[in-house]
């Protein structure tokens, strides 16, 4: 298993992410008395509940005593941008961008660069003597 994974599960990955979410409205109303419970979204709902997706799980890097659920973080985040698959004999390919609740679709309805957060995480990373080479987090399969 790579070094990444084995300080993951040392516990020892605590990164202090200064991010800041351009979007609380869907805290907002989700605390305000009397809020729908239906599924009636309007596009602004939706819009802020990517950021919030993008906000929990970037805060969960630096929580203590959560290894497997950073490592299931950081496969979100180093997901390729572009999955091929199968269907019916045929390949298809889908970007990321076009998955609802995908770490880049998250980041660009929440106005961020998913290229600059990877960057900065990974800039993090290696200052703590872990290396994330290119876009693969090693002891993670890719999805």
């Amino acid at each position: 298993m790579g070094q990444l994974a084995s300080a993951l599960s040392a516990e020892q990955l605590e990164l202090p992410l200064a991010f800041e979410p351009q979007c609380a409205l869907l805290s907002a109303q989700a605390s305000s008395p009397g809020a729908e419970t239906r599924a009636d979204w309007s596009a602004e709902a939706e819009l802020a509940l990517h950021g919030v997706v993008l906000e929990r799980n970037l805060k969960v890097l630096s929580y203590r005593g959560n290894a497997e659920e950073k490592r299931d973080v950081l496969h979100w985040i180093f997901k390729p941008d572009v999955t091929h698959f199968t269907v019916d004999g045929r390949r298809l390919s889908q970007h990321q961008n076009d998955v609802p609740f995908s770490f880049q679709r998250c980041c660009r309805l929440a106005g961020y660069d998913a290229d600059e957060l990877r960057d900065a995480l990974r800039a993090l990373l290696r200052r703590r003597g872990m290396e994330l080479p290119g876009a693969r987090v090693p002891g993670i399969e890719p999805c």
